[in-house]
């Protein structure tokens, strides 16, 4: 009786472990540009549909439709003082050729005292009867040290 109690232990043990983690992923749709981390993805109904990546090292921003389904991705970006109430946000123009068709990007030029948190967002500009923002991502605060 003893053998036949721990053989199910002994296969318990054995078997793997998976450890999930939060945060952004990072593999999914395309590679971010050399020299860029993947810092957010929106997600509309059952797919990706929008990717942001950033390059500290110079303060840019790139963002792609990575989906084809009519509708446009863009990056948003909240800069403030730490410590301060006050918040200012840049928005991209819309990536509206399609999807998976290169990388768009922007400088940033926000000072360095500054901290960012980065999205990707998704928005349908001629969706039948008017115009529908799916919103954004989870956002990411960067890292802005190298800077």
């Amino acid at each position: 009786m003893k053998r036949i109690a721990a053989l199910p232990i002994a296969l318990a043990m054995a078997a793997p472990v998976v450890v999930t983690t939060a945060g952004p992923a990072v593999a999914a749709g395309p590679d971010c540009p050399t020299g860029t981390t993947a810092v957010d993805y929106r997600s509309v109904n059952d797919h990706l549909a929008a990717k942001v990546c950033y390059k500290g090292s110079v303060d840019k921003v790139f963002w792609q439709d990575i989906y084809a389904d009519g509708i446009s991705a863009y990056a948003k970006v909240y800069y403030y003082a730490p410590g301060s109430s006050q918040t200012s946000v840049y928005v991209s123009p819309y990536d509206s050729d399609g999807a998976n068709n290169g990388w768009n990007s922007a400088q940033l030029n926000v000072d360095e005292s500054k901290a960012l948190i980065i999205y990707a967002c998704s928005y349908d500009a001629d969706g039948g009867s008017g115009t529908f923002n799916y919103g954004c991502g989870t956002g990411t605060p960067v890292d802005r040290s190298d800077r």
